[in-house]
């Protein structure tokens, strides 16, 4: 029956979210297991294997021709830029939600951004371009970063009216 149901999983969800709920099951199971509850861990026997998920890349000319599009609506040029930001400054989406001014330092190369990734605590430096920059002060220094799902839903419709035929998300950027 397990079997069946990891089958199922398989089938219902893309890899990476079957392979998500398919973990946290496991460690439910193996808990159970191991502290006497149930007499087998049926999670033993199943592997949902997560696939390599091939990367998108975009040319230069594609950047491009998201970046220079008139949207002729304010939410969506909003989205552009953040991604366009994110094009220049190749900061993840966690990052970008996390970046506030104060994190922007001086230097005879102009300003750049010096801190700690979110996700990992790794230190990072980014120049900011003129690019990046013009973006930041068209906001007030204020992004607005809104959740993962809808900015990637704008992504999809951003290029789609650029006509770019490939599935951009907030992670294709950088």
């Amino acid at each position: 029956r397990f079997l069946q149901f990891t089958t199922w999983l398989s089938g219902k969800y893309q890899n990476q979210t079957a392979v998500g709920i398919y973990r946290k099951i496991q460690t439910i199971f193996k808990f159970a297991f191991d502290s006497g509850h149930i007499p087998s861990n049926p999670c033993a026997l199943v592997k949902i294997k997560k696939q390599k998920k091939e990367a998108t890349y975009l040319t230069e000319k594609e950047v491009a021709q998201i970046q220079f599009h008139d949207y002729r609506n304010e939410s969506l040029n909003h989205y552009r830029d953040l991604f366009i930001f994110q094009v220049h400054t190749c900061l993840s989406y966690s990052d970008l939600r996390e970046l506030s001014w104060d994190d922007v330092m001086e230097s005879k190369y102009g300003p750049y951004i010096k801190k700690n990734r979110k996700k990992t605590g790794v230190p990072y430096t980014v120049l900011i371009d003129t690019v990046a920059l013009d973006i930041w002060k068209k906001y007030g220094y204020d992004l607005k970063v809104p959740s993962p799902q809808k900015y990637n839903t704008y992504l999809k419709n951003i290029a789609d009216l650029a006509g770019i035929k490939k599935h951009i998300t907030t992670h294709t950027n950088r």
